[in-house]
């Protein structure tokens, strides 16, 4: 399936964007509800829905790094057993 690298780099990415696109929606939705008068209804409804598409994203983010996790935690856990199969072998 995947090589345990590409997970590393998954972990990697995940870990360091994550906070940041957090972040960003925080900043975003406070900046949208804190602009009042000077931004217009249109401008509002627009920044909503950049809110709302990066709140979706981070959840996806969310489960994938779960679906990750879940997947690296296996794949590990057989790495261990193989490991100790292949040490009983030898000896």
């Amino acid at each position: 399936m995947f090589g345990p690298g590409i997970l590393d780099r998954v972990f990697l990415v995940v870990y360091t964007f994550f906070p940041l696109l957090t972040l960003f929606c925080v900043q975003t939705s406070e900046t949208a509800s804190d602009d009042g008068s000077s931004v217009t209804s249109q401008d509002a409804v627009s920044k909503h829905r950049e809110i709302e598409q990066l709140k979706e994203q981070v959840a996806t983010l969310t489960s994938s790094l779960a679906t990750v996790t879940a997947g690296k935690s296996k794949m590990e856990a057989t790495f261990q057993a193989d490991k100790k199969k292949i040490r009983v072998r030898l000896l």
